[in-house]
């Protein structure tokens, strides 16, 4: 995985040892705070191409921008059973523990959920620095036609929306 972020977020194309080299490092890093970590990338991404390392993870069903949310939970909710869950994920693709969270929770719903529940994946911002600014729509309560969710302050964050009729 810190392959395959190493490429998505930092631009490193590197193989499977430096992913493995540089996620001891950031470990080592966060129990020693302070420190200086040093690890050396030492191969090329183009060698694991056929792997499957590089590729993305399974989609999500459904997936919107902030901005987009309460027109896509309008038209999302109108394709569901009236009865079915809803869920939304609020998360980041720069994000490192959205990247971590995303598989786990895509397998949860692919799996023991199944066709039980829906799934919209909410991109908060396209950069950092978009998420952390405090005007940000989503760190206050969004109150929308199709929309009811208290302030989002840290991601990835799962919550609940009720049945797709309510």
């Amino acid at each position: 995985e810190t392959a395959r972020q190493l490429a998505i977020q930092e631009g490193i194309f590197a193989g499977m040892s430096s992913g493995g080299a540089v996620s001891a490092s950031l470990r080592i890093a966060a129990e020693e705070p302070g420190s200086i970590v040093v690890c050396i990338v030492c191969d090329r991404g183009d060698r694991y191409l056929s792997t499957g390392i590089f590729d993305p993870p399974p989609p999500v069903r459904y997936s919107c921008y902030f901005k987009n949310l309460d027109n896509t939970l309008s038209h999302h909710r109108k394709a569901l059973p009236r009865d079915m869950p809803m869920f939304i994920l609020f998360t980041a693709p720069w994000c490192p523990d959205c990247v971590s969270a995303l598989p786990v929770i895509n397998d949860i719903f692919a799996t023991e959920l199944r066709s039980d529940a829906s799934l919209l994946r909410c991109i908060v911002g396209k950069t950092r620095e978009e998420w952390k600014d405090p005007q940000h729509p989503l760190r206050s309560d969004l109150r929308g036609e199709h929309t009811k969710v208290t302030a989002i302050t840290a991601i990835p964050t799962l919550v609940f929306l009720g049945t797709a009729s309510s």
